[in-house]
């Protein structure tokens, strides 16, 4: 498993944001080839055989996005769920925020130093209609012209993850709209920029300090993924 080089790839933003930010598509990938750690594959066992595989590429991923966050490879990593949103902690390193999205064999994560707040979404694109739209727009929310219900919805569940989940409804997490892209303000105040981008078939998420700053960059898990498109552009 190795990180490719990529031109998108930039240099990563100060520590104080946002650390590393990782896709990776896992279709066709035979997981034995990958060398799970022990505690990896007796976890993996627990879960019937189709949540096994989503369970495995998430903490894989999650691996590869600690080692570039960290300048090395991440091997033995137990991510735990936080007991009041479910999101991944990973045990024994307090200093680590993580933020993980599964699409089918496809893969977003991003980490972030404690107190600074990141939440990835990623979801296929036109999977949020118009009236799923209705149901999670705040009060005083529109959708400008040109973005799509799901670049709405990707946003919003980015940021609740971001949150950990402390407001459960969505229609909470109210977003603006400008020429230097998105920002989500969360009810306690903070407002937090986003970004987002099309990722083939998919849309992509990220909310928190430095997400318009932030490169992606792509796991190559054993063969060519797809370049991220332009980010904060118009989405169906």
């Amino acid at each position: 498993m190795t990180v490719a080089p990529d031109p998108l790839v930039g240099k990563l933003p100060p520590l104080a944001q946002i650390g590393s930010a990782l896709l990776a598509d896992w279709t066709g990938i035979d997981l034995a080839s990958t060398q799970p750690s022990e505690w990896e594959r007796c976890t993996a066992e627990r879960y019937p055989p189709w949540r096994r595989r989503e369970w495995l590429i998430g903490r894989l991923t999650a691996r590869a996005a600690l080692g570039l966050h960290n300048g090395a490879r991440a091997i033995d990593v137990e991510l735990v769920p936080d007991r009041l949103s479910g999101a991944p902690l990973v045990r024994g390193l307090p200093e680590v925020w993580l933020s993980l999205s599964h699409t089918g064999d496809r893969v977003a994560c991003a980490v972030a130093p404690a107190g600074c707040p990141v939440g990835i979404d990623m979801e296929v694109r036109g999977r949020c209609d118009a009236a799923l739209a209705r149901r999670i727009l705040g009060p005083d929310e529109t959708l400008p012209a040109g973005f799509g219900h799901t670049t709405l919805w990707t946003l919003k569940e980015a940021a609740y993850k971001a949150a950990r989940g402390r407001w459960p409804s969505l229609r909470a997490y109210q977003v603006e709209w400008s020429a230097d892209g998105p920002v989500v303000s969360v009810p306690a105040g903070l407002r937090l920029p986003g970004r987002t981008f099309e990722w083939g078939s998919t849309v992509v998420a990220l909310v928190g300090h430095g997400a318009d700053t932030t490169e992606f960059t792509l796991l190559a898990p054993g063969t060519a993924g797809t370049a991220p498109a332009e980010p904060n552009g118009p989405r169906p």
